[in-house]
């Protein structure tokens, strides 16, 4: 089975990026387990401590991607396409890697 990469818009709309003219490459940094936070409190009187608060802090996910069309026009347009979905200014969107 192979893998799947959709980026899913805030308005729910699904752009796959590993299919057809769009390809996200292997060589992805920071797709793992996320970066956490442990606040930790000692109790008097006891050895060690007790944990308080677990947060899981924010990350940077790079995905290189190569975009390849058979003529100029038909870059441009899927490039303007990706650069619309991929808008931090429309609103939240979530990254899906499944399969592989």
């Amino acid at each position: 089975m192979s893998e799947q990469v959709v980026w899913v818009d805030a308005d729910g709309v699904q752009t796959s990026l590993h299919s057809g003219s769009i390809l996200s490459l292997i060589d992805r940094i920071g797709d793992t387990v996320p970066p956490y936070e442990t606040l930790m409190e000692e109790v008097p009187g006891e050895a060690g401590g007790r944990v308080r608060l677990v947060k899981v802090k924010m990350r940077e996910i790079q995905l290189p991607i190569v975009v390849r069309e058979s003529s100029r026009a038909a870059l441009v347009a899927t490039l303007r396409t990706l650069a619309y979905a991929l808008n931090p200014y429309r609103g939240e969107g979530v990254l899906d890697c499944s399969g592989g």
